[in-house]
């Protein structure tokens, strides 16, 4: 895990946006489920889904993803102001900062090649709920389908990782930029590089409800990469992804 020096940036303002659509009615925000996008992850998913590919059925949460890789205009309206405001402007630090992570790492990899999706997600109280995520989690230990993963915002408290040595270490609450490796930087570096594997664990106060915004770097659209010596596509890469699970 890579911690910054750089005071995180404060995240009202997708905030805002993100929890407006989360309190509409289950109809309207299931207008906009991952079957109605053509690409990646983006889209709503919910607690219970069987079919997304953004979270476990028994993750307790709420997600909803968008993307440089789609039309903003497929989006929810209450995304519209973080869109005008400063999407781009949060897209173009985290771009720099992940070239300066490739030049420090020595990797060659064309970064126009490279989208990046948000992941905004919402756990509501554990209260609510009977049983938990596996492992007795609210979110369920898995790597990020990411070139690199990257909190602007800060990390939030209950973010658990993997270490070296195999033991699961809580971050704790950070209000830095924070960065670490997903699976596809993995595939790439054919395993030199591992993807970090990380889970969210139970609050104490089961009154506690929990938001995070994680940004993630992915191969665009009619891209070629090679992984273990073979030449794949983007989608050859995700299939690869979800087979872990």
């Amino acid at each position: 895990i890579f911690i910054s020096d750089r005071s995180a940036l404060k995240d009202s303002l997708l905030d805002n946006s993100f929890m407006s659509f989360v309190h509409q009615n289950d109809s309207y925000k299931r207008g906009f489920l991952q079957k109605k996008y053509s690409y990646a992850f983006d889209g709503f998913s919910f607690k219970g889904q069987t079919d997304s590919s953004n979270q476990g059925y028994d993750d307790l949460m709420d997600t909803f993803v968008f993307s440089d890789l789609c039309a903003e205009h497929k989006f929810p309206a209450e995304f519209d102001s973080y869109f005008e405001n400063e999407w781009y402007d949060t897209l173009s630090r985290i771009e720099k900062w992940e070239e300066v992570l490739l030049a420090e790492m020595n990797l060659n990899i064309n970064t126009s090649a490279i989208g990046h999706m948000v992941s905004c997600n919402y756990y509501p109280a554990t209260k609510h709920f009977q049983t938990t995520s596996r492992g007795n989690t609210r979110l369920s230990a898995h790597p990020d389908v990411s070139l690199f993963t990257v909190f602007p915002f800060g990390v939030e408290s209950g973010f658990t990782y993997k270490n070296p040595r195999g033991e699961w270490v809580e971050l704790g609450k950070l209000e830095n930029w924070t960065v670490f490796p997903g699976y596809f930087l993995e595939c790439l570096t054919n395993g030199d590089l591992k993807a970090l594997e990380h889970k969210v664990v139970l609050p104490i106060d089961r009154d506690l409800e929990r938001t995070s915004y994680a940004f993630f770097s992915l191969p665009r659209p009619n891209t070629e990469w090679a992984i273990n010596g073979m030449k794949v596509t983007p989608e050859n890469y995700f299939e690869k992804y979800l087979n872990l699970f």
